[in-house]
């Protein structure tokens, strides 16, 4: 696949945990979100549109974080987690700076 990119280990296993969370608390995220999870975690290389797409989700970390009442992780860092966490947004807006400079 022309521009396509191998997201790094830490993204692979917070999506892969995230798959586990969505399962044990039927919250978080949506099809889209699952879809991404799955190609992540089967380590996956994934396109630049879905690294533009995951760099995007950057704009949810910054959202307070609402705390359930059983006591499980919210549906927010479900969603996040299934985008390849905190690890894998972070690479991804590296890869999209790294590309902005080559002027892609």
């Amino acid at each position: 696949m022309a521009d396509s990119f191998k997201p790094p280990e830490s993204a692979r296993r917070a999506a892969k945990f995230a798959l586990e969370l969505r399962r044990k608390w039927g919250r978080g995220g949506t099809a889209v979100g699952v879809a991404r999870a799955r190609d992540l975690s089967g380590g996956k290389n994934v396109s630049r549109s879905t690294v533009a797409r995951m760099s995007s989700f950057a704009r949810h970390l910054a959202q307070k974080e609402s705390n359930p009442p059983d006591g499980g992780p919210s549906a927010q860092r479900i969603a996040i987690g299934l985008w390849g966490g905190r690890s894998g947004i972070s690479w991804a807006k590296s890869v999209m700076e790294r590309l902005k400079k080559k002027g892609k």
